[in-house]
């Protein structure tokens, strides 16, 4: 009876721990978040941020690790994107000071792009097929 009561909190934890998914699934989800950030990483800067929104909206149970990671670069870098796109309607004095905060934000951002390739391709090569 004991056993009968706990057997909902071993199975929230084999779901939690991926028992019972096949190999074939979580590749499909390493290959769908790889695509994801493989298309915010090629696209114009333009379309970076809605490139960006599809990656953070990607399900993901096994690889949501390389998922934030990469948001977390993108977001970064799309920011600064972002400040380059207000510094080129800005006035000359406000313009400066958005390319300032832009560069700044760009440097930030390249050590965690570096980080989110990184952990892509050792996910990627691990679990080649």
């Amino acid at each position: 009876m004991r056993f009968v009561a706990l057997f909902p909190f071993f199975w929230g934890l084999a779901a939690a721990f991926g028992c019972g998914q096949s190999t074939s699934e979580k590749r499909g989800e390493l290959s769908r978040i790889s695509k994801a950030i493989d298309d915010v990483r090629m696209a114009a800067n333009a379309n970076k941020g809605a490139r960006l929104h599809q990656l953070s909206a990607a399900r993901c149970i096994h690889f949501c690790e390389l998922r934030e990671s990469c948001v977390r670069a993108y977001q970064r870098h799309v920011g600064a994107l972002s400040l380059i796109d207000e510094a080129k309607k800005a006035n000359s004095e406000v313009s400066v000071d958005l390319l300032v905060r832009a560069e700044s934000e760009l440097k930030a951002a390249r050590p965690l792009v570096e980080e989110c390739a990184a952990l892509q391709g050792e996910l990627l090569r691990n679990w080649k097929s």
